[in-house]
């Protein structure tokens, strides 16, 4: 009767010793890398997102800082509030600027300003199809690994030449775009942060 019992409670704790070690393997067990196609891919058919993002410019004489946010729905076009002065909305008419600091509002030609426009995820995406140079690599970004996309910009010129962006790997989200000169130097860095998706998020439009 003991040894019934004795195996018994051995049979007990060995069950729960293989559910405990099952629920830690499944809460840390390494998430599985996406594929580079999978993440061009998915990052092609965004319908819309929203993300902050922090706009170094980098030149001879200075470095500026821009913090903003971003939004971009695919059927109506993009924005982008840099800080609380001036925000530039993007459509099929053009671009339409509002200066807070003088209460300014005025608009731009379509082209007028391919940079600034050039800083949308779906800009960049939509490049790879079209662009005479297309390098697609993993690199690795502030200890972190990320796929990296490169490539020739259109129109460029000996400061705006190459465009760069890492993706996240693991979760296949656009983390930082490069603007590169002629020589390799950095010229631009875009900062995504806080990204969602369209379905991600409630009463999204632009205004």
């Amino acid at each position: 009767m003991r040894i019934i019992k004795k195996n018994t409670l051995l049979m007990i704790v060995a069950f729960f010793i293989i559910v405990i070690i099952s629920v830690i393997f499944f809460k840390f067990k390494p998430q599985k890398s996406l594929g580079y196609e999978e993440m061009i891919e998915n990052l092609k058919n965004i319908n819309g997102y929203t993300a902050n993002i922090k706009i170094d410019i980098k030149n001879a004489k200075q470095n500026i800082t821009y913090d903003g946010n971003q939004i971009y729905i695919r059927e109506k076009g993009g924005q982008i509030k840099l800080g609380e002065n001036r925000c530039f909305t993007y459509d099929d008419k053009g671009i339409h600027v509002k200066d807070n600091n003088n209460g300014n509002k005025y608009d731009l030609p379509d082209g007028f300003d391919e940079v600034l426009k050039g800083l949308f995820v779906n800009e960049f995406i939509d490049l790879i199809n079209t662009s005479n140079e297309v390098v697609i690599e993993n690199k690795e970004l502030n200890d972190k690994q990320y796929l990296t996309i490169s490539l020739l910009l259109p129109g460029y010129n000996r400061n705006i030449y190459k465009g760069v962006m890492y993706i996240d790997i693991k979760n296949g989200l656009p983390r930082e775009y490069h603007i590169l000169d002629e020589k390799e130097n950095i010229r631009l860095v875009c900062t995504y942060d806080k990204f969602l998706k369209l379905k991600e998020i409630e009463n999204f439009e632009i205004n």
